[in-house]
């Protein structure tokens, strides 16, 4: 068994499964936000959206993230296997490179409005908690894939680097979507290092300069020195309002229409709650 394997198989579904298991545990003992929206519907739609997008990327691409990264680096491909760089630096440079590169896409899906129609939907839901970590459209994956794999190749990045990237990756997006209320000492001191729930609930709110803020995955440092911060003290977290203004139907809390709502023209997108 080659370490892509032993990865996919061990480690990547331990990490995955604990942290699915372990972040509703959480939000039901340290909770911040109350849901004003039913939990089944809008629960029912994300899994599935979640388990829509793992099966789509998993029929268009033999190969993903840390397997593609194998076959580069075997391959010669890549800045990083032509020039003289310490594997540390590489890959140390190489999750930053891939973390910078996340944040400027997550820039352009606000503002390309091709890329938009498809990452509302993800902005869509009228509550805020972990299954929101899954509430993504499959075309917004497809293009945070293609993306991904061309940055890989180009750099011809460790594969180290795509390992620790993913798993951060699946831990933060896990954590950040997670209804919980850190005590503030230890929210601040996080902040300095990771992205925190805090920090990345203010781009759900529905307040428009809000949700054109606090664009970063992993690292908040993007969000500093860009000056696309909105500083988690300038805002009521637990009373604001999530999601989108035109988005608040009940079509909006179903799958179907969350998956065609990108074919339909603005003008006839239901409304009424």
């Amino acid at each position: 068994m080659n370490v892509v394997e032993y990865y996919e198989q061990y480690v990547h579904a331990a990490v995955y499964y604990s942290l699915l298991a372990l972040m509703p545990l959480l939000e039901m003992i340290f909770p911040l936000r109350t849901n004003k929206h039913p939990i089944a519907m809008r629960w029912i739609s994300n899994f599935l959206l979640g388990i829509v997008n793992s099966l789509i990327l998993k029929f268009l691409f033999p190969v993903l993230g840390i397997a593609f990264a194998v076959y580069v680096h075997q391959q010669g491909w890549g800045l990083f296997n032509h020039i003289e760089v310490p594997y540390f630096i590489a890959v140390i440079l190489s999750l930053y490179i891939l973390d910078f590169n996340k944040y400027i896409m997550h820039w352009l899906y606000h503002f390309v409005p091709l890329f938009w129609i498809f990452h509302k939907i993800h902005h869509s839901d009228p509550d805020y908690d972990f299954t929101t970590s899954f509430r993504f459209h499959p075309l917004e994956s497809l293009i945070g894939v293609v993306n991904t794999l061309a940055i890989i190749l180009l750099l011809g990045m460790p594969v180290l680097s795509v390992i620790i990237y993913e798993m951060l990756t699946i831990t933060i997006n896990f954590f950040v979507h997670t209804n919980i209320k850190l005590p503030s000492i230890t929210e601040k001191i996080m902040r300095g290092l990771f992205v925190t729930p805090d920090m990345h609930r203010i781009h759900h709110s529905a307040y428009e300069s809000h949700t054109n803020s606090n664009y970063a995955i992993i690292f908040p440092y993007w969000d500093y020195l860009c000056k696309t911060y909105t500083a988690v003290q300038s805002v009521d977290q637990k009373n604001m309002t999530v999601g989108l203004s035109d988005c608040k139907g009940k079509e909006h809390r179903n799958i179907f229409w969350l998956l065609i709502l990108p074919f339909i023209p603005k003008s006839q997108e239901p409304t009424k709650s």
